[in-house]
């Protein structure tokens, strides 16, 4: 049943716009990591390929995703994902961190 819905999830993405064919390639290769570590490997690359890609602020959030997301499919490509930083209408690089909130009460600084 799961290679039944990648299968069909991959083939939705194939089928979509560039900015939500992106999304979507960066989520199948995360769920692939149960499956096939190589075979997630190779769908992050191509999702990393299409992200690079995008112009504007859908190329700056899938790139922000994209570091995310490659702690759990490729570690040794977070050196190679350009981080957008702070920019208007987005959190800063230091929350993705943790260090907007207290680990210890769960609240904001």
């Amino acid at each position: 049943m799961p290679d039944d819905l990648l299968s069909r999830a991959w083939e939705q993405a194939e089928r979509s716009k560039p900015p939500v064919r992106a999304a979507a390639l960066l989520r199948i290769a995360r769920v692939q990591t149960v499956f096939d570590r190589d075979q997630a490997r190779r769908t992050f690359e191509r999702a990393l390929d299409e992200t690079r890609r995008l112009p504007g602020r859908d190329g700056e959030f899938l790139l922000e995703q994209a570091r995310l997301l490659a702690a759990a499919v490729a570690p040794d490509l977070l050196r190679e994902i350009p981080s957008a930083g702070h920019t208007p209408g987005s959190f800063p690089r230091r929350c993705w961190a943790g260090s907007c909130l207290n680990t210890n009460t769960g609240t904001q600084r």
